[in-house]
């Protein structure tokens, strides 16, 4: 084991295959992510927000944008 590795770590989100992955793959810093309810938009933009925000710190910005305020409480 690599002396300098970190012990202990908890992986607490790992993107599918596929879109959520090339999501968090693209290079792209805005990207616009579209589709059917249910193909893992959501859940792979909060996980692209916590490789953002765990890269930057407390200098991440981010925004999470729907048609309507209600449509929050979900995410």
């Amino acid at each position: 084991m690599n002396k300098f590795a970190k012990k202990d770590v908890a992986i607490i989100w790992e993107p599918q295959e596929g879109t959520q992955t090339s999501l968090i793959a693209c290079p792209v810093f805005e990207v616009f992510f579209g589709g059917a309810r249910g193909g893992g938009k959501t859940e792979g933009s909060i996980g692209d927000w916590l490789s953002h925000s765990s890269l930057y710190g407390e200098n991440a910005i981010g925004i999470f944008v729907r048609r309507k305020l209600t449509q929050l409480a979900e995410v």
